[in-house]
């Protein structure tokens, strides 16, 4: 799953967004690995939203961009500082994006 950006939202509460492109016009929803300062392993979890960006029709074989949420949860950890996506939990993860906070 090729991810070109992310960035810390907190306009619905902690959300880490990633714009990504896929060839398909119905994706699956993947899961976010979050990784936080100091953590050995990622914390897995489900996207909650994944929104297309109406640009043009939604055709197979075709580059679609799509804006992935995940909630990034609140706690001593702080913000995560790199997010990969997989399409299932166990998944060994094959792209990695730093998270951009601007709070």
């Amino acid at each position: 799953l090729p991810i070109m950006n992310t960035l810390l939202s907190s306009t619905e509460g902690p959300l880490v967004r990633v714009l990504v492109m896929v060839e398909t016009p119905w994706p699956p929803t993947p899961t976010c690995h979050l990784w936080y300062a100091h953590d050995a392993a990622p914390t897995a979890t489900k996207a909650i939203r994944m929104d297309y960006i109406h640009w043009q029709d939604r055709l197979a074989g075709h580059w679609l961009p799509f804006l992935v949420s995940c909630r990034a949860g609140r706690g001593p950890r702080g913000v995560p500082k790199v997010v990969s996506l997989v399409s299932h939990a166990c998944d060994l993860a094959t792209n990695a994006l730093r998270v951009h906070n601007q709070n």
